[in-house]
């Protein structure tokens, strides 16, 4: 599970009066991962699930006038993964675990709901 919090500034010269510079957003992260490998091979097959959230903070612009819109985003993720690893080296997949390398890495701006992947927290298609 992952968690983290940030905030995104705007150019406050091409926003209009009143409107905030800037939205802060949450982005959680979950997976799980089910990994068999067969016993006279370097194979092993896996099933691997992600989702993730990221919500953003109201934002509220002002027009020429009284008219206010305001914005609010969600954006959910579920991802279903199957693929085949080759192990080189390792007899197991506990071994793998202990001593093998770990490629896992996971960049919090990089999640698919995240801020990169959704422009600016709305304004993206769905």
């Amino acid at each position: 599970m992952l968690y983290a919090k940030g905030e995104i500034d705007f150019n406050s010269l091409f926003l209009p009066p009143g409107a905030s510079p800037s939205q802060d957003f949450q982005t959680w992260l979950w997976e799980a991962k089910l990994e068999h490998r067969f016993a006279t091979t370097p194979f092993a097959l896996f099933v691997k699930y992600r989702g993730s959230e990221t919500k953003y903070d109201t934002i509220t612009t002002f027009a020429v006038g009284p008219d206010t819109s305001t914005f609010e985003r969600n954006v959910t993720d579920h991802r279903v993964l199957v693929g085949l690893r080759l192990f080189m080296g390792q007899n197991t997949l506990q071994s793998n675990d202990r001593n093998g390398a770990t490629l896992d890495i996971i960049d919090p701006l990089s999640i698919q709901s995240g801020p990169l992947m959704v422009p600016f927290g709305f304004g993206a298609p769905i």
